[in-house]
């Protein structure tokens, strides 16, 4: 493995192992130096991802396994662990174990590119959020600036991560109130604006086409909804209501966010509220979690 990528891609694999070997396998169709760090929950995942990882892409690639089911715990893993393994990027990102890449072999380039207009977070038109139809806050360039992007596939700067945080969540909340939590709490740290790309379709996400993977989370939605609300009670001391999602109600929320205090924001409630100390969060989780493949 290099010390240094343009992009390192988070994914979390939970019994979806064909869905994420399309993934790993479309990576073919991206330039630039990558590398995937994935971590399945499943023994059986892992076993059979081990077995094939080897000959799925031209890129590098990464496997561990997680003692905990909790999607942002796992997907954030590959970051935690290449940060004290003294390995860095330009961009950090995490999509959804049921998207894969079309079109796409420039995206890396359009990273860089949309960097000299200034991001916080960014996201790429798909099959299911086709951007370029999107009503922004404004237009810089080509990109829209938005309230957030859909955590189906979000791109950062490696170096804001380290300073700021990865995305967050309490309990197993895994809702788009994680997803404008993430996007706002970068766009608040670093002054630059949350964009999207709709200048074509760049990823297909299957949003759950999967009869059976979908039969798997839909039990746990009212869960995930009610996590993610208490993600915003326990970090800012905002109360959410079923309403707050809609576009105006999230302006409010993000506004009541602005005005908490900075040591309240940079809790990692996902590391049990600690900071970004990477070094203390791995030494306290590692144990969590067994380095599979290389």
């Amino acid at each position: 493995m290099k010390s240094f990528y343009d992009l390192i891609l988070g994914l979390c694999c939970f019994k979806s192992v064909e869905q994420t070997s399309r993934l790993i396998y479309s990576t073919n169709k991206l330039a630039g130096d990558i590398l995937i760090a994935i971590t399945t929950v499943m023994p059986e995942d892992t076993k059979e991802l081990h077995g094939r990882i080897h000959s799925m892409t031209n890129h590098d690639v990464m496997l561990m396994q997680s003692k905990v089911d909790s999607r942002y715990f796992c997907q954030n893993w590959g970051f935690v662990y290449c940060f004290n393994r003294g390995i860095h990027a330009s961009f950090w990102g995490t999509m959804d174990d049921d998207t894969e890449f079309m079109g796409a072999g420039d995206l890396v380039n359009q990273l860089y590119e949309a960097d000299r207009v200034g991001f916080s977070v960014m996201g790429f038109s798909s099959t299911s959020h086709g951007y370029a139809g999107y009503v922004g806050l404004e237009t810089i360039g080509k990109y829209k600036s938005l309230i957030f992007v859909d955590g189906h596939n979000m791109f950062s700067h490696y170096e804001d991560n380290i300073l700021y945080g990865l995305c967050d969540q309490f309990g197993e909340g895994n809702t788009s109130y994680v997803e404008v939590e993430y996007c706002n709490h970068l766009k608040y740290f670093t002054g630059k604006p949350i964009v999207a790309n709709g200048e074509r379709t760049f990823i297909r996400h299957l949003f759950r086409a999967d009869p059976y993977v979908n039969s798997l989370r839909v039990p746990f939605e009212s869960r995930d909804m009610k996590n993610g609300e208490e993600l915003y009670l326990h970090k800012y001391g905002i109360t959410i209501y079923p309403g707050d999602v809609a576009h105006f109600s999230w302006l409010s929320v993000i506004d009541e966010m602005n005005r908490c205090d900075t040591k309240q924001r940079l809790q990692q409630l996902c590391y049990g509220g600690m900071n970004m100390d990477w070094v203390e969060i791995y030494k306290k989780f590692g144990k969590e979690f067994t380095h599979v493949y290389p």
